[in-house]
């Protein structure tokens, strides 16, 4: 059995088969064809190129795998990947955002997923999608194919892709009436019973929902929302008590409203007459009450409320303003009747909190439900005779019943994995379970999420040891004594102060900013500020259960008085880890408000020569003996300063600097330094350096970075130009003397060329040189550029010194171009015999196939041979075959030489030609047919 390889439908190749070759589907997961494969010659296949199989298009996406087993063997591994894994192909975006949140029902997703793969790969369509109510998900630099996955996930649905069709439903496949059991004719070998390792058995579970819209009263102070009875039980007589916890943040108290009208000269204002509860008496103490829209323009979107008056049953929300100064609502986007709201941060009437609280105790019974039993799988070995008899075609999601009295089995179950070999299809494994996971396991992508995340855990890292530091200290006041007397009026003068330990700064203060930027003089308006949006990280401040870090949102200030400096503030509230931006011409004390904590973030100076400065003012130095433990230490004209909470620092001037993680994050820089002496430790590495205008010394022996083309200079001791290296990896010898061994690399450390004494070594081609036989593409070219008389000029001269090897020695052809001339040779061999590779054919072969570097072919036998010439030759190859019988064999065996996919040319075409004892065959192939003659003896 043969598959054939196309590219763009023309077929390329054909790979044979046998068991080996395997096809694997698993739901939602893997679906690809793994074909192991003996050739007799290399094949042209690459990155793209595909097999169809049952309907259905496999490609190759990953280069294949090729051992050449010998001259004339070669074993191919390739992986043919279904439609879905072209979904890697394509970055999940919005409106060219790969970082967005997005609101809508599985529908929305989708469309918006096609949107994305069809503007590289046209075709995707959707096939069938389940309704759900909206959500509001999140993605970050991540490929179509883990988009689907998350998008499954969230809305609890499955997925499948039937050519470039996607279906997403509760369950995707058929209920079937197949059935399987163990047993001489009853469709199944064996049956085998697994546990998955990654499921634990719970029997008493509680249950969380989230916090949104509870008071501090709710239930004796409870943060999260819970049921009456806190947790259930299910299976304690089989298991006894095992206990786990479930939290659904999606649960919490709230009411989905719909806007009735709109105001007609603000649409801001928005009523709704269903609206049965005056949401003044529902407010947080400390906390702005928010309106988000579930559907509509506005979908997705949060705002804060400005009023709401109960008569009209009308509230008016504020603007909002994304960190680029784009405002909702707009000309564009704004709420319409119809739309679809919920309110947050408020205190719901105790109807709502009840109906979430039975909702969250359904939702953790479904969970113990499928929790409190073992999770196994079972893999299953059909019988391939059942499987024909009965034309069953098993497909993954299919639910079918599997029947093992011995192992208490008689359940239908979902087909999750199938497995067969390509030859025969019919030889079906499957593996059935309960449980289907949502992964994307099948293919290890690496994704900047990853990046983003370990980055955010190296931050709350540093942040907790901070916050660990700060107790310590603190402790440290409470414990230190004055041993040596010194602790009276006498020893604070004018002139000295003695104290063994100083805090400077305020607890208040002590705080870190995570992913915040500020600036002043925004846009280039001296009377205009802007806050990023980020988080604030509190050293010794936290709320209780919830932590110590807020999540403040972005924040603009306009038309500021230019005669007055500004005190900038973080209003964090003290019952929730959210916060917001503000500013005060006065200062403020950190607990003058109530419920916030005003935590000073800096000052903003007043208007001089037409802009503002900005200092911080955060943070906490303490001096203990001779230890200073503080954030950031920097000169008066902030040009040199070391900043230990970031870990960067940055010492010099505007024209000459070294730095660490300014430049350029996580990379030390030097800028227009010179370097008069510098000694390595054995085995150095300097990797990832950053330089420009760097000397090694100003005369003598040294190298240079040049500053204007950036170029690499090396001189030798007497200050001679030896090697120059330009930007754009180029490289020029300007001088004889010797160099030593220069290794040449790539940037991923492959070497690809080589320079000493010993010779020079390319690995690679890309020179190219215009002839009249066309472009010329090599590794090694010699361009003659000027003849000298009564010489031999050529352009590649070898010669063996040895007496032992070769003038030259060309694997893979040679071919000679131009005219024979005693002042220009295109090839030249002086005192150099010509050798041509011998194959001599052993007596017991038959079928021999000749082989890619063959010259001439002996063949010696007792008995009729077999000869094949070569099935990818090259235009203007040449074969010689000679019969040459043992002694004492008569003649009667001859040689048949038999094309191998290209016929051989005699007074006309013909598929072998018959050459006995003596004679000699000529095989010469013009690019088209081989043409032959034959010697006789």
């Amino acid at each position: 059995m043969k598959l054939f390889v196309l590219r763009n439908t023309i077929k390329i190749a054909q790979l044979p088969l046998d068991d080996r070759s395997m096809f694997t589907h698993k739901l939602m997961g893997e679906h690809k064809i793994v074909v192991d494969s003996i050739t007799h010659a290399p094949m042209a296949i690459q990155i793209g190129d595909y097999i169809e199989w049952r309907g259905e298009r496999y490609y190759i996406n990953t280069a294949p795998g090729m051992e050449k087993i010998n001259n004339f063997t070669y074993r191919y591994v390739i992986e043919f990947e279904g439609e879905i894994y072209r979904l890697y192909n394509k970055i999940f975006m919005d409106e060219g955002q790969a970082s967005f949140s997005y609101h809508g029902d599985p529908q929305l997703f989708l469309e918006l997923l096609l949107t994305n793969i069809n503007s590289i790969d046209a075709g995707w369509s959707i096939e069938n999608v389940e309704a759900a109510p909206d959500q509001t998900l999140t993605f970050a630099d991540e490929s179509c194919r883990s988009a689907l996955t998350k998008i499954a996930e969230a809305f609890e649905m499955e997925f499948r892709i039937t050519g470039k069709s996607i279906s997403m439903q509760k369950t995707v496949g058929v209920d079937t009436t197949l059935q399987f059991e163990y047993g001489r004719g009853k469709g199944l070998y064996s049956i085998q019973r697994n546990r998955i390792d990654d499921k634990n058995i719970v029997t008493r579970v509680y249950g969380f929902g989230a916090r949104k819209n509870l008071d501090q009263d709710y239930r004796d102070g409870a943060t999260r929302l819970v049921f009456e009875d806190r947790y259930l039980e299910q299976n304690t007589e089989l298991y006894g008590v095992r206990e786990g916890s479930v939290t659904f943040d999606e649960v919490y108290p709230h009411r989905t409203g719909t806007v009735t009208s709109i105001d007609a000269l603000d649409r801001r204002i928005i009523k709704d007459t269903a609206l049965n509860f005056n949401v003044n008496d529902y407010l947080l103490e400390g906390t702005v009450a928010k309106i988000v829209f579930k559907t509509g323009a506005l979908a997705g979107y949060e705002f804060e409320i400005e009023y709401y008056r109960n008569a009209e049953q009308q509230l008016r929300f504020n603007p909002f303003v994304e960190e680029n100064g784009y405002t909702l609502p707009n000309d564009l986007n704004y709420p319409e009747v119809g739309d679809e709201y919920t309110l947050v941060d408020i205190k719901m009437p105790q109807s709502y909190i009840e109906a979430a609280e039975l909702e969250l105790q359904t939702k953790t019974q479904i969970y113990l439900k499928e929790n409190s039993v073992p999770r196994v799988i079972y893999d299953l070995d059909i019988d391939e005779k059942y499987i024909r008899e009965r034309g069953i075609d098993l497909r993954v999601g299919n639910i079918v019943r599997v029947l093992d009295s011995d192992l208490g089995i008689n359940n239908k179950v979902r087909v999750v994995e199938v497995n067969y070999p390509l030859v025969n299809p019919d030889q079906v494994s499957a593996v059935i379970a309960d449980s289907i996971p949502y992964t994307i396991q099948e293919r290890l992508v690496a994704n900047t999420v990853d990046n983003k995340t370990e980055i955010r855990d190296v931050d709350r890292e540093r942040v907790e040891l901070a916050r660990r530091s700060a107790l310590r200290f603190r402790n440290l006041q409470d414990l230190i004594f004055d041993p040596d007397g010194y602790f009276d009026p006498e020893n604070i003068k004018p002139l000295s102060i003695e104290t063994f330990m100083l805090s400077v700064g305020a607890k208040s203060q002590n705080f870190g900013l995570i992913g915040v930027s500020i600036q002043a003089n925004a846009e280039g308006d001296a009377n205009a500020l802007t806050i990023s949006g980020g988080q604030l990280a509190h050293y010794e401040i936290d709320i209780e259960e919830l932590g110590y870090v807020w999540d403040i949102d972005p924040a603009s200030f306009e038309n500021l008085d230019p005669a007055k400096p500004y005190y900038i503030y973080a209003s964090c509230t003290t019952t929730a880890l959210t916060g917001e931006w503000m500013i005060s011409d006065t200062p403020k004390r950190v607990d003058e408000q109530a419920g916030k904590y005003l935590f000073n973030l800096g000052i903003l100076y007043a208007v001089a020569d037409d802009r503002r400065d900005f200092d911080f003012t955060n943070g906490m130095t303490f001096i203990s003996g001779d230890t200073i433990t503080t954030g950031r230490i920097k000169s008066l004209d902030g040009l040199n300063f070391f900043d230990l909470s970031e870990g960067k620092f940055k010492i010099g001037n505007e024209g000459s600097s070294l730095d660490f993680n300014v430049t350029e994050a996580g990379k030390l820089t030097l800028d227009g330094v010179l370097v008069s002496s510098m000694i390595f430790a054995d085995n150095a590495v300097i990797e990832n350096l950053i330089a420009r205008t760097l000397k090694t010394s100003d005369t003598g022996k040294r190298i240079e970075i040049t500053d204007a083309d950036n170029n690499i200079v090396f001189y030798n001791e007497v200050g001679d130009e030896i090697l120059t290296i330009d930007d754009d990896v180029d490289v020029e010898v300007t001088s004889s003397a010797p160099l030593g061994g220069m290794r040449l690399r790539n940037p991923v450390g492959t070497e690809f060329g080589s320079l000493s004494p010993n010779g020079f070594f390319s690995n690679g081609s890309g020179l190219y040189y215009l002839t009249s036989n066309g472009a010329i593409n090599a590794s090694l070219m010699g361009i003659l550029t000027r003849i000298e008389p009564n010489r031999v000029n050529a352009g590649v001269f070898g010669v063996d010194a040895t007496g032992n090897g070769v003038g030259g020695y060309f694997e893979g052809g040679l071919k000679v171009v131009g005219d024979l001339t005693i002042d220009g040779i295109s090839g030249f061999f002086n005192n150099a015999a010509h050798h041509l590779n011998v194959d001599e054919i052993p007596y017991i072969s038959n079928g021999h196939t000749i082989g890619q570097y063959d010259h001439i072919i002996i063949v010696k036998s007792d008995q009729n041979q077999d000869v094949y010439l070569p099935p990818n030759p090259k235009k203007g190859r040449i074969i010689e075959v000679r019969v040459s019988n043992p002694d004492g064999i008569p003649n009667s065996p001859s040689t048949t030489v038999i094309e191998n996919g290209i016929q051989i040319k005699r007074s006309g075409l013909v598929d072998s030609v018959n050459l006995t004892n003596g004679e000699r065959g000529i095989f010469n192939y013009d690019g088209t047919v081989w043409q032959f003659n034959k010697l006789g003896i």
